[in-house]
């Protein structure tokens, strides 16, 4: 037997933080992680700082392609 679920794509992505918080912003508290868990969240923080970099490069580019076909 198959249970259906209804998903609601409408409110997915939406922020709801002024409905549900009040408009705070929640940062994440880490004055409980040791030495190494510091290490790991500063390669991710570095590793998506690169990630948006590229990313702006590659739609750059591309904007710069498509200007020059014009």
């Amino acid at each position: 037997m198959l249970l259906k679920r209804q998903i609601d794509f409408g409110h997915t992505m939406r922020d709801n933080g002024k409905e549900m918080y009040g408009g705070e912003i929640f940062k994440m508290d880490t004055s409980n992680l040791d030495k190494q868990a510091r290490a790991h969240l500063a390669i991710y923080h570095n590793f998506m700082t690169v990630s948006k970099i590229v990313g702006g490069l590659i739609i750059l580019t591309l904007v710069i392609m498509a200007a020059t076909l014009l």
